[in-house]
């Protein structure tokens, strides 16, 4: 809703779908009469459930990425993605941080993997290195490492 009181509702049945995107852009257009050119499609593919199971773990927020992050972010939302979980579920990547849900991500044709409805929230793991990248839109990028596996007793 704009101050003048304009709505525009949108509705999906589809996580590959943001409905409120849709609504932001279909609303600016509305008041400013000026085109808004579609966004670049994400190509989806099949899921390469090997490369998940060899990414799945846990990681955390490189030591550097979280000191450059601290001044930028609030503390409470800092705590709440500071470690994330990757997870296989049914052919599917997942991916959760302490603060916040599951998220179900799906792999594009370059390799990474997007949650398209999250406001273009992108993941890319390089296995080799246990690192991964997490972009969120043009603002956010947290930098993760693979965090070891506890020995067992």
């Amino acid at each position: 809703m704009d101050r003048a009181g304009h709505i525009v509702v949108a509705l999906s049945n589809s996580e590959l779908f943001s409905a409120p995107e849709l609504a932001d852009t279909v609303l600016q257009m509305a008041l400013t009469g000026v085109p808004i050119a579609p966004p670049i499609e994400t190509r989806i593919v099949p899921t390469d459930v090997a490369r998940v199971r060899s990414v799945a773990g846990d990681y955390g927020l490189t030591s550097e990425c979280e000191k450059g992050s601290a001044s930028k972010l609030p503390k409470a939302f800092l705590d709440s993605i500071r470690d994330l979980k990757i997870s296989e579920e049914r052919g599917h990547m997942n991916i959760k941080s302490i603060g916040q849900g599951v998220v179900h991500m799906f792999q594009t044709a370059d390799g990474s993997f997007v949650a398209p409805r999250l406001h273009h929230l992108t993941v890319q793991v390089d296995a080799p290195s246990g690192t991964l990248v997490l972009t969120q839109g043009d603002h956010l990028v947290l930098q993760y490492a693979r965090m070891p596996i506890p020995p067992t007793k």
